[in-house]
């Protein structure tokens, strides 16, 4: 949620542990309901923050709810290259 303080610096440390690893990353609106839909049927409910790490080519290998710091979205980059 771009009006929420701590999902943009969740925002800002996901980001910043995925390029600390050249990890691909995306980030989704909760607003935008086409983006989160598929998402949501999928999943059930994503808290915001969240963070998806996915094992190529479309294996979820870890969610991450609630805020999650660099380092830790870094490992688990990490983890579900190997």
């Amino acid at each position: 949620d771009p009006a929420a303080a701590i999902d943009k610096m969740a925002l800002a440390e996901a980001r910043a542990g995925a390029a600390s690893v050249k990890a691909g990353f995306l980030a989704l609106n909760i607003r935008n309901e086409p983006q989160v839909r598929p998402l949501a049927q999928l999943l059930g409910v994503l808290r915001s923050p969240s963070v998806l790490v996915y094992e190529r080519p479309n294996t979820l290998f870890v969610r991450l709810d609630g805020f999650s710091d660099r380092e830790t979205v870094a490992q688990a980059a990490v983890n579900a290259k190997r």
